[in-house]
Order: C-alpha cells, then structure tokens, then sequence
C-alpha cells in the first residue's frame, strides 16, 4: 500500500520512511502487538507513546479500504 504522510515533526517523518511501501493490505488490521505501523512507531519514536499519529495512520488506511467511514474526527480536551 501506499502511504504518504505529510508532518514537520521528525519523528513522523521517520516513521513514514520506515513504513515505506511495506505495508501490506492486512497489515492495519492486525492486533495492537502485531502492528507494523505500531511496531515501527515503538522503533523509531522513542519517548513518543503518547502521540496519536501512528493510531491515525491506522485508520486512515481503514477508511481507505472501506473498512470505517471517511469522516472528521478530534480529539480536544478542557483545560
């Protein structure tokens, strides 16, 4: 599959190098600890757990595969 990922953050950008092209069609549906987006985010995002990008990316390639609806999402928390 084809990702492309547009970020100025240096870890995003990582992240979407060590993706590459590698992704397979089944690969965002696989378990949380089988993962590849996942499991390359934990290799080149270290101190990094708590960013949203990498669950983004996985939904991003369900909806491209008409797995979930392609609508808005946020999160926004109260200060």
């Amino acid at each position: 599959m084809l990702l492309e990922v547009q970020s100025d953050c240096e870890h995003i950008a990582s992240l979407a190098k060590a993706l590459g092209d590698s992704l397979d069609r089944r690969d965002p549906f696989a378990p949380l600890g089988k993962n590849l987006v996942y499991e390359r985010a934990a290799a080149v995002m270290p101190g990094c757990a708590s960013c949203i990008v990498p669950g983004a990316i996985v939904r991003a390639l369900w909806a491209e595969q008409g797995a979930l609806l392609k609508k808005d999402a946020s999160i926004h928390f109260e200060a």
